[in-house]
């Protein structure tokens, strides 16, 4: 689970100490050039988690430039002002005794991090400092990682998991699909100079759009003003969110729209349908993100109403009951709903059985949802959140692993969101998940996708003809080929 909007975040005022957080050994800091700092004290064992993130990646491209977040990551270990090219970046890796380290693009964020033997956290941070701060952007080396991400691109075409993602995210997001796209387009890539990086670099790559995460056996206070000595002189500040205001559309289909998807991982013995609706965003209904968390708990309990009625239904022939069920995925402006089911005997009518599915969800199951209030009891709303709590606590039982969920929350919401997410959820009522059922699934068209094999296909060819269903297939998937 996830939320509020990508930009923004608490500001605390500055002083010369950090400050607590509701996280045990979690403190946070905000340096006067707009830097969020985290450290977070564990000294189980003599490392440091260091990690620098930086809001953008696909929700921060255009249709023009997709794909160069991802592109500049690539940069990010060709050379900067400390070390001068890609050997002496790595040299100092090898140098610092780093176990592991990366860098991602998401449709979210940037980041990138290490774990470094706790007495190198001096060095550690001076090396992302350089990096983030004073890349070369090198001509060679940019010509060949424009090839690297190019052939990158190429394999992501060729996997059907990623052509079936990317047709489903075409289809939903209409509008601005690219910004669920961080790899981009080879065109784009291909036709980039290092000004395009550069525009990125001083626009996105700044103290007010990033921010510090160190964790370990580091002493907060000391950690505290080794950043502000290495970080404190660093100056840019990102105005891109403050003129962003166009959005995905949150109610894209006037009827519902079926589709299949040929797979030739998928077994001749069942097929999937998946059913697809347009979310609360954190952008436009933050509130409304509590409720649907609770709901995709609830709806997946194989003993809620919602599963005993569904696997009932005449005509479907479903796979089992732990087939059944759905969940919620929290974005700032490309969040979804999704229910999901298995079918056996994918030699027979499977259009009419995808068709009917989808038909007792919209005019049966989704209004007693909506309409009937003990349709999920309290009891069970409890103990959702009880779970969740637990899961939580599970989740985040070491630096890392805690760093890996906030990183998500800050990116996407705000910390403050994450640190009161318990104590909202814990507040939902029935009357909360009625509402939001209303708002974004009653009288909402959905995108229903079944996936198949390529035999199961060749026997049901006639009855998705005759039902009208569209074919995704890697022609039409990817943005990037019907934009030209």
């Amino acid at each position: 689970m996830k939320r509020f909007f990508v930009f923004c975040f608490f500001i605390f005022p500055v002083f010369l100490f950090s400050f607590e957080t509701p996280v045990r050994g979690l403190f946070n800091y905000k340096l006067d050039n707009g830097l969020d700092v985290y450290i977070l004290e564990n000294s189980s064992v003599p490392l440091v988690y260091i990690e620098v993130l930086i809001k953008g990646g696909g929700f921060g491209q255009s249709e023009e430039n997709a794909g160069l977040f991802h592109l500049y990551e690539h940069m990010m270990f060709k050379g900067n002002e400390l070390y001068p090219d890609s050997s002496k970046v790595q040299d100092a890796i090898a140098s610092l005794g780093v176990p592991s380290w990366n860098g991602s693009t998401s449709s979210d964020y940037v980041n990138y991090y290490f774990t470094v033997p706790s007495r190198e956290l001096e060095a550690g941070l001076r090396f992302w400092s350089s990096a983030l701060r004073s890349p070369l952007l090198l001509p060679e080396e940019f010509e060949n990682e424009k090839k690297v991400v190019v052939s990158e691109i190429a394999d992501k075409a060729a996997d059907p998991s990623t052509v079936l993602a990317y047709g489903i995210n075409s289809l939903l997001f209409p509008d601005y699909p690219w910004r669920l796209d961080p790899a981009g387009s080879v065109e784009n890539i291909m036709n980039a100079d290092i000004g395009d990086l550069r525009a990125i670099k001083d626009e996105f790559y700044v103290p007010s759009n990033c921010a510090l995460f160190i964790g370990g056996d580091v002493d907060k206070e000391e950690a505290l003003s080794l950043v502000k000595e290495i970080y404190g002189d660093w100056e840019g500040e990102c105005t891109y969110w403050d003129n962003m205001t166009e959005y995905q559309n949150p109610d894209p289909f006037d009827s519902p729209q079926f589709y299949y998807f040929k797979s030739p991982g998928v077994s001749d013995s069942y097929a999937s349908v998946n059913i697809y609706f347009r979310g609360p965003d954190t952008v436009s209904d933050l509130e409304s993100t509590y409720g649907a968390d609770v709901w995709s708990s609830l709806i997946n309990d194989l003993n809620s109403t919602f599963i005993r009625n569904v696997f009932n239904y005449p005509s479907v022939d479903f796979l089992s009951e732990n087939s059944i069920g759905g969940g919620y995925l929290t974005k700032p402006d490309s969040s979804y709903i999704t229910f999901y089911a298995g079918l056996k005997n994918p030699d027979k009518q499977l259009a009419r059985r995808t068709v009917n599915f989808t038909e007792s969800l919209l005019y049966t199951e989704i209004p007693l949802m909506a309409g009937q209030k003990d349709y999920f009891s309290s009891r069970q709303i409890d103990s959702v959140c009880k779970s969740v709590e637990n899961q939580r606590i599970i989740s985040t039982d070491t630096t890392e692993a805690f760093f890996n969920e906030f990183r998500f929350w800050w990116a996407n919401t705000s910390p403050g969101y994450y640190f009161d997410y318990q104590k909202n959820l814990e507040s939902v009522t029935q009357s909360d998940i009625q509402a939001f059922v209303k708002k974004y699934l009653e009288n909402r068209s959905p995108l229903v996708v079944l996936v198949l094999s390529p035999a199961s296909y060749e026997a049901n060819r006639e009855d998705l003809e005759s039902f009208g269903f569209k074919e995704i297939t890697a022609e039409n998937a990817f943005w990037y080929n019907k934009s030209r």
